[in-house]
């Protein structure tokens, strides 16, 4: 008995939607659910038990397919998520896009992780110093390191930069007045 009430109200549900869609009304869950005398959480409830909420935003297998085919005969490799969705006039977010990618494993450039940005050391910067440094920092310790180029990140940031870019420094060992060279 219970399934017959769903099933009348989400049937009431659909045509509510259609009606205000050909008045011109926005179809939203709580103008459907204004003219139906029920809660909005009513209306998102019974959408949601039918596996209908999502069904206007959703892209049928032959849009998805058209959206696959559109990318396999082009070269994706170069180009970032934003290009790529604009190329092929994807209709929806960056993130469901990238998951699309990521399903039918299209290559593209990700661009937070570009090595392209990483080539280019922005001048002024702590790696741009690093790079351009006439002498030799193999036998200088980090702090040292950090004081001769008046870096402004902090030691540990230094590190890193120093790790990406394979520019050797003395270590200092763990062990109490020793000294370690790598």
């Amino acid at each position: 008995m219970k399934t017959n009430q769903k099933k009348a109200g989400i049937e009431k549900i659909k045509a509510t939607i259609k009606e205000l869609g050909e008045s011109g009304v926005k179809t939203t869950q709580s103008n459907v659910a204004q003219t139906l005398g029920i809660s909005r959480q009513s209306v998102s409830k019974t959408l949601a038990y039918n596996n209908e909420s999502n069904e206007k935003y959703r892209l049928s297998e032959d849009e998805l397919a058209m959206f696959v085919g559109q990318l396999k005969s082009m070269d994706t490799a170069a180009k970032t998520i934003n290009e790529l969705k604009e190329v092929v006039g994807y209709p929806r977010t960056a993130q469901s896009f990238y998951k699309l990618l990521c399903k039918h494993e299209i290559p593209f450039d990700d661009s937070r992780f570009a090595s392209a940005q990483r080539s280019k050391a922005r001048p002024g910067g702590t790696r741009h110093k690093l790079i351009n440094l006439k002498e030799d920092v193999s036998n200088l310790t980090i702090q040292e390191l950090h004081k001769l180029i008046d870096c402004q990140t902090s030691i540990r940031s230094l590190r890193v930069i120093c790790y990406r870019n394979n520019i050797e420094y003395k270590k200092l060992s763990n062990h109490k007045g020793g000294k370690k060279n790598v």
